[in-house]
């Protein structure tokens, strides 16, 4: 027998250099992914085959069903299983324990929002507290540079260069002498502050405290800082132009700054003090005017007064009995019958008279005004209007004055007749 043929091999020759093997890592990342291709067919195969199944149609127990067979029941009746329950909704009906956790919910997310609202609000009033400190420190650097530069101006050489000019020493004492607020106002100020900001501090310090900060508290702060910038505004402007004068100022005097200011108060004093004696040269002199014209003011009032009443007396004289408020009592007749009557002169301007005329007739008491004219010794009035009663309109009294017996007698009567007759006699007034 002939020896077997050696058959050969067709394998890849074996790489035999040292290293990492390429190969077997492809060859099993290949199959790890042909097996997962494979788990996620069978499972998408699995859920469409389930959709697609008839799902069972629950009974409907209010359905009548057939009636029932005549004849005794069947020997062995089996039990019709009842149809499963449907399968419970995700979101499942209300009960007390779910709205009891939804109330819990709500709570809890109210609380971390008031919280979150409570802590935002704390963060501010310290953001606040900040720029009130910083504030404060700018007032307190403001005053340092003022407390270095002003007030040593009063008797150093710069402040001798001031002095030299007037206009500049009235600048500076007006910047200089403004009230501005001291140190013990810085050290009260940041004490304020602290106080304010220190409950704000502890609240937020603790993560579960809600405690929102007092709008007062806010407002407080707020006004200390505009006190702060305030006060700082005052010494740096201050400072900014007190510089502006020592840059304008001339060569320096012999006098310091502060003896300057004295010699400045103290010609403005003097000043002042002259004004004030001419503004009392001046109100003593317009006073004694005043009192003057108020002479000459009472002496023509009292002069004319004077006239006046010589007047009134004059013309009371020309009147004579038939002045303004005279009264005549005597007898009107009328249709034969006496009847007691009085006249009554109410006014007289001039030659013009008014007045009111009463008389008895058939028990009646009658009364009617007039209006007249006195010429000398002659009297004319006519009745104008009635009073009381009745009487005859449009009649005109004739009268003649006499004198000696202080008596008035006359006619009346209508245009052109005669009605009757009357006569007064003057009655003189108590006392005369």
């Amino acid at each position: 027998m002939s020896p077997p043929l050696n058959r050969q091999r067709f394998a890849p020759p074996e790489d035999r250099r040292p290293g990492f093997r390429f190969w077997p890592l492809v060859s099993g990342i290949i199959q790890m992914a042909v097996l997962a291709g494979l788990l996620l067919g069978g499972y998408y195969f699995l859920v469409l085959r389930k959709q697609e199944e008839p799902k069972p149609v629950p009974p409907n127990p209010l359905a009548q069903g057939p009636p029932p067979a005549s004849g005794p029941p069947p020997a062995a009746a089996q039990p019709v299983p009842s149809p499963a329950p449907p399968p419970a909704s995700p979101a499942g009906p209300s009960t007390p324990d779910n709205l009891q956790s939804v109330e819990l919910t709500t709570a809890e997310s109210i609380q971390r929002q008031q919280l979150a609202a409570a802590k935002f609000k704390q963060r501010q009033a310290v953001a606040i507290f900040d720029e009130v400190t910083r504030a404060i420190d700018e007032w307190e650097r403001e005053l340092a540079a003022w407390e270095k530069l002003g007030p040593p101006l009063l008797t150093s050489e710069d402040g001798k260069r001031i002095a030299a000019d007037v206009t500049l020493v009235k600048r500076f004492r007006a910047y200089s002498g403004e009230e501005r607020q001291a140190r013990e106002d810085i050290a009260a100020a940041r004490k304020q502050a602290e106080e304010l900001i220190s409950p704000v501090r502890e609240a937020l310090a603790n993560a579960e405290d809600a405690s929102a900060p007092e709008e007062k508290i806010t407002t407080a702060l707020r006004e200390l800082q505009t006190q702060a910038r305030k006060a700082r505004d005052s010494y740096r402007d201050g400072r900014s132009i007190v510089e502006g004068l020592l840059a304008r100022a001339p060569a320096a005097s012999e006098k310091t700054l502060e003896q300057a200011i004295a010699a400045l108060d103290q010609e403005e004093a003097l000043q002042r003090a002259d004004f004030i004696d001419a503004e009392e040269r001046k109100a003593k002199d317009a006073g004694a005017k005043l009192i003057a014209d108020a002479k000459v003011k009472l002496q023509q009032v009292q002069a004319e007064a004077e006239a006046n009443k010589l007047r009134d007396q004059a013309e009371r004289k020309r009147h004579g009995f038939l002045h303004a408020g005279s009264t005549w009592k005597g007898v009107r007749t009328e249709r034969s019958e006496n009847c007691p009557s009085t006249l009554l002169i109410a006014t007289r301007e001039g030659d013009s008279i008014t007045g009111t005329l009463t008389y008895t007739y058939e028990r009646q008491q009658h009364t009617a005004a007039f209006e007249g004219t006195v010429q000398g010794n002659l009297v004319t009035f006519k009745l104008t209007a009635l009073l009381e009663n009745f009487g005859t309109m449009g009649q005109t009294y004739d009268a003649r004055l006499d004198p000696t017996s202080a008596g008035l007698a006359g006619t009346y009567g209508l245009t052109g007749t005669i009605n009757g007759t009357f006569g007064y006699r003057y009655e003189r007034p108590a006392g005369q």
